[in-house]
């Protein structure tokens, strides 16, 4: 049975973020290696050496052929997937958990408000792209890990959903008058 011990859990044991990945706490917070770099062959070379399994193109630099690079991208995804493959056990338990954290999901949350205006997501403002503030984009070829992206974007769209619970009303403790 091939179980990595990122999802071996004891009770009352206490794991490092970033175990297995080379960054640890804070820095492992959603910043990704520099796509093959050292530290991203790395962490490949420990899961290669562990599972049995080899990576296209191991140790070399970024190609600067896009259709090269997606080729290898999709060869090195295979790699992975054929651990799991091999580990019937371990697909059960990745897909209980996460049907298990699912169902712990309520389906109702009392306090919740944003609800009562609807769907935000069924809000086309949201999703027009085109019209999104100048300062959510970054400029191109800035390497941007994707949480901060995320972070900048949600925040936006938390000041933006809060101005419309302050005009009707519906405002929360989350949402302050501005």
């Amino acid at each position: 049975m091939i179980i990595h011990e990122a999802f071996q859990t004891q009770a009352g044991s206490r794991h490092a973020k970033g175990r297995g990945y080379l960054k640890y706490d804070y820095a492992s917070h959603g910043a990704p290696h520099k796509l093959n770099s050292p530290e991203f062959w790395a962490v490949k070379k420990e899961f290669g050496d562990k599972y049995g399994v080899q990576f296209t193109n191991f140790g070399s630099p970024v190609s600067e052929d896009t259709q090269a690079l997606m080729e290898e991208f999709e060869t090195n995804l295979q790699v992975v997937m054929s651990v799991l493959r091999q580990d019937q056990a371990l697909v059960d338990y990745l897909a209980d958990t996460l049907v298990s954290l699912g169902e712990s999901v309520p389906s109702e949350i009392s306090a919740f408000k944003l609800g009562k205006l609807g769907n935000p997501f069924e809000d086309e403002r949201l999703v027009d792209y085109r019209n999104y503030p100048a300062d959510l984009y970054m400029a191109p070829g800035s390497s941007v890990a994707n949480r901060a992206a995320l972070a900048k974007w949600s925040s936006w769209v938390k000041r933006f959903w809060c101005k419309e619970l302050w005009k009707t009303g519906l405002h929360s403790s989350l949402c302050r008058p501005g």
